[in-house]
């Protein structure tokens, strides 16, 4: 049956057979050799692009560029395995479409191979796209080495919007999930300690990589095997936060010791926590023993490495100190919080992931209010050893997303968390609303042509089912957060998902659309287990100041992409936000989406939209006629004058804030600690 079957394919290469025979034969047996070629292509492979005229031949000639490209015998080549099991990576499959390039005169994406997932997808793959360039006649429409079940006849409703980059109507008219307001946020990012200093750095274009710094390199003693490493792979350029080895354990009612054993991503956690907490006006024992909910995004475990290498014996507190569950568990505990309680490791998407947990849990009735956050602390070099030689780190320590000079990302660290409750309960109760969740969703990109190669179709999934979930046009997103790392791969295969999901064919709301694209990976570098947190931050402060950042590092498109005919491009400049408007000339609130995607193929997108009060409520005096009784509390004398320097330098930059909002804020929305002082004030 072997022999039959190979003499029929050399057949129809020739054309001495038709698809029927083929057919055929492959349907009289479970399986067929893995290879099959023409003899005048195992003694000459590399033919003209002319001579290229049947996708049995430009299956041949594919599997002999493959075959020389891996350094794998051809005679072990499957043309319907994965790719990833002879050794392709999202690296050599960037070098395999260079050769491409060269060989057929072709501009080639990466991105383009990047749902080819075997020798046969390439192959079917440019017959389609480029028939007219190889002189290819599609004909074998067959999948080698697997048996053919008839192909199911789909109905019109059925068919996937996806395919032709049209939303459906099913897609606008579900019923929109209830919104969540965004009632409070804090965040510590490289160059940035608080949420007005980022984005202040934000709207400035800021660059914050910075020198690794160099007394860090005391803490990796212990690593003496890979000391000869490090010359070449030692991590030079990162973002990175001051004083991460700081903590106030007696806040917190933590031993030193315990403390010391502690990952500093817990106690980063704790204290960015409180913050928020203290940003939403929440005080937290008045959240003792409710069902608020704790998210957490993590990835990294670089303080059990260095602990693991530097001490003889393995301290009771480690267990406690470094295990991800604890991470999260300890918020809960602290605040004693009765809700759902989730330590999430997504890779890169694992903080974004988060926030649509937590929105879930709210819709689900779990919790009432919850908090989401993410965090990363680079500490060990180990990761940044590996990622070096991956080649998934830019050589001169800059992250330039979408840019044609796009080299690889810069590793960077910090940590955000975020405040969510219903929108409706969040107005009834009068609580500063930064910006609203509209939708969200979490999906898996499936099988690509590598574990560490993101999927398009899966990404675009993702962003029609948030849009699905809110409800709501795609042509009336004014603007995306993206994930852009700056990869010569995972940026096209993005744009191409955004592409894909966005720029829709059916009726629209809009009368004119416009969307600009960037990424905070410019000016911090990349987060990982943080980087959706830091996204989602920046957009709802976009959103709520009315502006949008430029993109840092950016010059010129990758010519990989075409955005040219579309309503997308990518943001330059930082710039005021526009809203879009409707046919019938009424402003469309202002929305954006936030996209990510872990290197595993996790990938999570939210849908926010601009919060606008309803109704004519006249603006309050900006001072009270009134005294009013201004208190601060902290655990010691010198901290409670650091809370009222903070005092100070807040009312220096908000000159307008209302006396008896800043009243009832510090009376009720403060914790009251053991270090008091009251003051009775008639103005600020």
């Amino acid at each position: 049956m072997r022999n039959s079957l190979k003499e029929i394919l050399e057949q129809f290469a020739r054309g001495e057979a038709d698809k029927t025979a083929v057919l055929e034969s492959l349907r009289s047996k479970a399986t067929v050799p893995a290879v099959v070629l023409p003899p005048s292509r195992q003694t000459n492979p590399e033919l003209p692009a002319s001579a290229v005229n049947s996708e049995a031949t430009l299956l041949a000639e594919l599997i002999g560029m493959v075959s020389e490209h891996l350094k794998v015998d051809r005679s072990e080549l499957d043309v319907e395995a994965p790719l990833e099991d002879f050794g392709f990576d999202s690296i050599s499959l960037n070098e395999f479409a260079s050769k491409l390039e060269t060989r057929w005169g072709l501009e080639i994406a990466p991105a383009d191979l990047v749902e080819c997932n075997s020798i046969g997808a390439l192959a079917r793959f440019f017959a389609r796209e480029y028939p007219s360039q190889l002189g290819v006649t599609p004909r074998l429409e067959i999948g080698m080495g697997v048996d053919l079940p008839p192909a199911p006849i789909l109905k019109k409703t059925e068919q996937s919007h996806i395919q032709d980059g049209a939303s459906t109507p099913s897609n606008l008219s579900r019923a929109a999930y209830p919104p969540i307001a965004i009632i409070g946020m804090s965040a510590v990012l490289p160059g940035s300690p608080d949420l007005d200093t980022f984005w202040q750095n934000l709207i400035a274009k800021k660059d914050l990589i910075s020198e690794y710094p160099k007394e860090r390199e005391a803490w990796w003693r212990g690593f003496e095997e890979v000391a000869s490493e490090l010359p070449m792979h030692m991590p030079r350029w990162a973002g990175t936060i001051d004083s991460i080895d700081g903590f106030d354990s007696h806040f917190f009612n933590i031993s030193p010791k315990e403390a010391e054993l502690m990952d500093p991503q817990q106690r980063l956690l704790l204290q960015i926590v409180w913050h928020a907490l203290e940003d939403a006006g929440l005080k937290p024992s008045n959240l003792a023993g409710t069902r608020t909910g704790f998210f957490a995004g993590v990835a990294g475990e670089d303080y059990m490495q260095l602990a693991l290498r530097q001490s003889s014996t393995v301290e009771t507190y480690l267990s406690t100190g470094c295990n991800r569950c604890v991470l999260a568990n300890r918020i809960s505990y602290f605040y004693n919080w009765r809700g759902p309680n989730e330590a999430i490791d997504t890779a890169c998407s694992s903080s974004l992931v988060a926030v649509h947990r937590a929105i879930k849990a709210i819709h689900n009735g779990e919790c009432s209010l919850a908090v989401a956050a993410g965090v990363s602390a680079l500490l060990c070099p180990l990761t940044f050893i590996a990622f070096s030689k991956a080649g998934m780190l830019s050589p001169d320590g800059r992250c330039k997303p979408f840019d044609e000079r796009a080299d690889g990302y810069v590793r960077s660290e910090g940590v955000g968390a975020v405040v969510l409750k219903p929108l409706d309960a969040a107005i009834k109760d009068g609580d500063l609303i930064y910006a609203v969740i509209r939708g969200s969703s979490s999906n898996h990109g499936g099988h690509t042509s590598s574990l560490t190669v993101p999927g398009e179709t899966g990404q675009a999934e993702c962003v029609l089912d948030a849009l699905g979930n809110a409800a709501l046009d795609p042509l009336s997103i004014g603007y995306i957060e993206a994930h852009g790392t700056g990869t010569k791969v995972g940026d096209p295969v993005e744009l191409r998902a955004l592409r894909k999901a966005l720029v829709s064919t059916s009726a629209s709301e809009v009368a004119a659309a416009a969307c600009g694209i960037s990424s905070i990976k410019g000016n911090l570098g990349h987060l990982e287990g943080a980087a959706g947190i830091a996204s989602l931050i920046k957009v709802a402060l976009a959103l709520h100041h009315k502006q949008l950042p430029g993109t840092v590092n950016f010059e010129k498109l990758n010519s990989k992409n075409d955005l040219a005919s579309t309503h997308l491009s990518i943001l330059k400049e930082t710039r005021d936000w526009t809203p879009l408007r409707d046919k019938k000339g009424n402003s469309i609130p202002r929305r954006a989406g936030i996209n990510s995607f872990g290197f595993g193929g996790s990938n999570a997108h939210v849908v926010m939209e601009e919060f606008i009060l309803k109704g004519n409520a006249a603006p309050q005096p900006i001072s009270a006629l009134q005294p009013e009784l201004i208190i601060l509390s902290a655990k010691n004398a010198d901290r409670l004058k650091q809370v009222a320097m903070r005092l100070l330098e807040f009312l220096k930059k908000s000159p307008k804030v209302n006396l008896s909002d800043l009243a009832c804020t510090l009376q009720f929305g403060r914790e009251e600690l053991s270090e008091r002082v009251a003051m009775v004030a008639r103005d600020l």
